[in-house]
Order: structure tokens, then sequence, then C-alpha cells
């Protein structure tokens, strides 16, 4: 996922079934560049190791994320946040929809869609495969749904199969389409039959002004760094903390070691991780691309 993320260069990244579970720390997830929003991370608690499920929501760091108001809704499984803008906010909501999962699930989910505000986008695997949204058809199971987006304003914006069989099951809605610039395939990551959506939306973010630090580790004193790292007595200093605790004691030590014995470069200068080399960019590309899913007729 880091080596997508290189390569498609997302402002914001929402994931559904992440199959975290209480046992999988945040540290384990980052991303470089960007922050977990740990209010949205939401893992499924109703199945063992929260199998079947789990969303996650990633943002720039220069972002301003907004918590929404709490809902006071029992769908299983959303979040939902606003993002700052120049302008209005832009109201978002990352969706998944167990197959499994009944009626009474559903209305819930409708109720959500009935209470959106304004400048709203829901994005996420809604598992219905017998709604046809280009004619506005559903079999029983996705009826309420596809009527509660037609009544409250919305436009379902996929216009392709998002699963290897040949469904929709991953839906982008919004009550500002016109917003909505464009709904890409961009396509596998992993093992998954689900295909990756692009959503580009127009708007202005407020960004946090900091400035980008960029550091040149052809010039880095590597024995400096090593020197000082050694000498830390990490067991003592670790021993007594909680995980979470020792994670940031070892952060804030290696951001010391950094700042004392890497040079900055300049504003202007950008530098890749040296991880991603042309060739593995390629692969990439090239694995996402190579099994694209059957089109529906």
């Amino acid at each position: 996922m880091k080596a997508t993320v290189q390569d498609l260069n997302p402002d914001i990244i929402m994931l559904t079934e992440t199959w975290c579970n209480t046992a999988i720390d945040n540290a384990a997830l980052t991303i470089e560049n960007y922050k977990i929003e740990t209010e949205l991370r939401k893992d499924r608690c109703d199945t063992a190791n929260g199998v079947g499920g789990g969303l996650l929501v990633y943002s720039r760091e220069s972002l301003q994320i907004l918590p929404s108001d709490v809902i006071n809704n029992n769908f299983n499984q959303f979040c939902n946040f606003s993002v700052a803008t120049k302008s209005e906010k832009l109201n978002m909501f990352l969706i998944y929809r167990p197959p499994s999962s009944g009626q009474n699930n559903l209305a819930e989910l409708c109720e959500i869609v009935r209470n959106a505000d304004k400048n709203t986008v829901m994005i996420g695997d809604f598992n219905l495969p017998g709604t046809d949204w280009e004619n506005e058809q559903s079999d029983a199971k996705g009826r309420e749904l596809l009527e509660t987006v037609l009544e409250e304003g919305f436009e379902q914006l996929v216009p392709f199969p998002t699963h290897t069989k040949g469904n929709i099951l991953d839906l982008v809605l919004s009550n500002c389409p016109e917003k909505i610039l464009d709904v890409e395939d961009v396509g596998r990551l992993g093992r998954s039959d689900h295909c990756m959506l692009k959503v580009v939306i127009e708007f202005k973010p407020a960004e946090n002004e900091k400035p980008t630090v960029r550091y040149n580790w052809s010039r880095a004193d590597i024995d400096t760094m090593k020197s000082y790292i050694s000498n830390v007595d990490w067991r003592h200093c670790l021993q007594s903390r909680t995980v979470e605790d020792g994670w940031k004691f070892f952060k804030d030590k290696i951001s010391e070691t950094v700042e004392k014995c890497v040079p900055k470069c300049g504003g202007g200068t950008k530098l890749k991780n040296p991880w991603m080399t042309r060739e593995i960019l390629r692969l990439i590309r090239r694995k996402r691309r190579k099994i694209q899913p059957p089109v529906k007729r």
C-alpha cells in the first residue's frame, strides 16, 4: 500500500475491510507524509479479530480534518469527517456495509443519507449487486437505499464495475455531483477482488501553513548517528513505558538524531524515498493494472 500511495499521491486515503483489531497499533500502520485520523479508525468489533470489516482514513499532514458531530446511528460500519476549505467545508463519509447485513442495517444507512448536510460525498463498499444505478432499478435488498438516494438529491457517480464478478459494489454518492471531477478505476490493491477508486473532487483546502523540512541524506553523518543511538540504554528507557509511550520515546530519539546529524536541503529540492526506484514503480503499476474486472453486459 505504501508503494501504491507513492505512485498515486492522493490527498486523502480511505480504506475499508482493513481487518484491524486492538492488537494492531497505529504505529504499525504509518505511511510517510500522512497522518492516521485516529478518531476515524473503526475496527470491526462484532467478528473475531476484526475480520470482514474495519475502516481507516489517512490524510496529508497539511490538510485540516475536522471532527464531525457525533451521529446517533447504529449502522455497521461508517465514519464521517469534514475537510476545511477556503469556502464551505467538504463533508465526507466512509461506508462499509457487510454483504450479510439485513434490512435493519440498511435502514440505518438510509437515515445517514437523509440527515446528511449539503456538500457531502459518501464513498465505500455498499455490497448491493442487485441495484442498477444507471436505470434506477433494484432488487428488494437495495430498493430502500436507491429510493432514499433519489429522494434526497444524491447521485451515484461510479459508472463501471468495481468487483471481479462485474458488479458495481463500491459507490460514490454525492449531493454536490458538480464537484466530482472524475472517478477512475486505478487497479487492485494486493489480492483484493475490488478495484481502488480514485475520486477527484474540486475544492480548495485550507491547509496548515507549515514549511516542509527535507533532509539531505547523502551528506548525513552516519557514524555519529550510530554512536548516538547505541549510547541509549533502550531496555532501561522502554521497560516501564506503555506501547504508545515507548513508540513516542523511540520516535523522539530518532528525530533528535536526525536533527543533529542530517543537514537540511533548500526549499526547492525534493527528495524521493530511496526505496522507490523506477523499476519498482514500473512493477507496481503493471501489477495494479494487470487484472481488470470484466465489463458487465
